[in-house]
């Protein structure tokens, strides 16, 4: 063979490699369709459907023809990848997301892709997650150590912790409350295995947060505590003799504290002295405190008072006597009308 038919070979060769194939598209545009739909469980079902088109290819002599119809469906949630998948004639791709991490507005995009190029749809959901809550005790006045509730009710979420409750007290932080369930009771006895106690006053306020769902919501209560003990003299009254004993009651509103208060005497405004209380009923005796009885000059009127503190509140209680003369011992007075009753003679 000479150089020309070589020659002639090798460019008959080539044209046939580089020549260039051509196709045919028969069929509509590629489509895509994208869902959110919920689920009423807390998931959110996320649907996106491709439907490709055909595409022959032949060569440049419109010979050794194939066809295909494949492509790929892809969806997005706000921009980030949640499913994809491919196919031949169409395809699709579902992902189930929780509802609980959709709080508010969100866009949803499906991009299908095929032989021909992109066609893309949309979708949106804003679904609102705010919990509800409600502070449910104390209200009112209390008169001793309470235990602090409420109730929350969570939206539906796919994640075992539904949300928590945080409590306060006049905006002091008294614990956190995790909860499994969408319906959830807070209880501040239930958490500490104690119960709340607060001195006199108010009104005071309750602050519960319930958090969940990528939001929050808060409610309020109030409530007041009467700590005021009672307290009573029932000695010195009327008419005494000195030397003489102190001795007067009282009675202390509960507290979680050991000791529930203190009681102190005073006569005519000068100090006699104190006990601390480490019951809630509890006695005064001048004489059991200091081993003594009391000693006033005669003839005179005196104002004892006895004063009972506890809760962050007090009360008194007041009473006058009168301190007689001691009177000589001059024998049995005349004419006695017995006189073995009081002389031996």
């Amino acid at each position: 063979m000479g150089d020309g038919q070589w020659l002639r070979l090798v460019r008959s060769v080539l044209c046939g490699l580089l020549a260039p194939l051509f196709f045919t598209v028969s069929g509509l545009a590629a489509s895509a369709t994208i869902t959110a739909v919920d689920q009423g469980n807390g998931g959110v079902l996320v649907t996106a459907t491709g439907t490709f088109d055909t595409c022959t290819y032949c060569d440049a002599n419109g010979k050794n023809c194939s066809s295909t119809s494949n492509g790929s469906i892809a969806a997005y949630l706000n921009g980030g990848l949640v499913c994809s998948r491919g196919g031949s004639g169409s395809a699709t791709c579902t992902a189930t997301l929780d509802r609980g991490s959709l709080h508010g507005p969100h866009s949803y995009s499906a991009t299908a892709s095929d032989c021909k190029g992109n066609s893309s749809a949309g979708t949106s959901t804003n679904f609102d997650n705010t919990p509800s809550i409600t502070v449910t005790g104390p209200s009112g006045t209390v008169t001793g150590p309470f235990d602090i509730t409420g109730t929350a009710t969570f939206k539906p979420t796919l994640n075992a912790t539904k949300g928590f409750i945080r409590g306060y007290v006049n905006g002091s932080f008294i614990g956190d409350k995790s909860c499994s369930t969408e319906i959830c009771s807070y209880s501040y006895k239930e958490l500490t295995s104690k119960l709340y106690d607060m001195n006199h006053g108010g009104p005071y306020t309750i602050t519960m947060t319930a958090y969940g769902g990528g939001t929050s919501a808060t409610a309020t209560g109030s409530f007041s505590v009467n700590k005021t003990p009672t307290v009573s003299v029932t000695a010195p009254a009327g008419n005494v003799r000195t030397p003489f004993d102190i001795i007067g009651k009282a009675q202390f509103k509960p507290t979680t504290s050991t000791t529930k208060g203190s009681m102190t005497a005073y006569i005519n405004g000068g100090y006699v002295g104190s006990k601390s209380c480490t019951m809630e009923t509890c006695s005064f005796s001048y004489k059991e405190i200091t081993g003594n009885l009391y000693t006033l000059p005669p003839g005179q009127s005196y104002t004892v008072k006895l004063t009972a503190s506890g809760g962050g509140s007090s009360a008194s209680d007041e009473k006058s006597f009168f301190v007689e003369d001691l009177i000589p011992d001059q024998g049995c007075p005349e004419p006695a009308p017995d006189v073995s009753s009081c002389c031996n003679k």
